[in-house]
């Protein structure tokens, strides 16, 4: 299996500070999103801080159900449509 390190707010050096540094707005979820982690971002959803960090755009503007999508992982896509419909079901109430 290949193993997959993520870093949560690593920032080039030009970036670092910066609204528009290089990873800005890059959260581990978008990165198993963008690649088609699927076992990674079900792990990630488990975590205490998932519902908020699944609630931000990245710098496109794309949620990580989007992002899935559009780079062709439908079905991560779709696991993770279903979580971010719970969270707003359940942060409605």
């Amino acid at each position: 299996m290949t193993e997959a390190y993520i870093y949560d707010a690593v920032r080039t050096p030009r970036g670092k500070g910066k609204q528009g540094g290089s990873l800005n707005q890059v959260t581990p979820i978008h990165l198993a999103a963008k690649y088609g982690f699927k076992e990674l971002a079900t792990k990630l959803l488990d975590l205490p801080d998932a519902r908020y960090a699944h609630s931000i755009a990245n710098v496109d503007g794309l949620y990580p159900d989007q992002l899935a999508r559009a780079s062709g992982h439908q079905q991560l896509g779709c696991v993770l449509q279903n979580f971010r419909e719970a969270v707003r079901n359940v942060l409605s109430f």
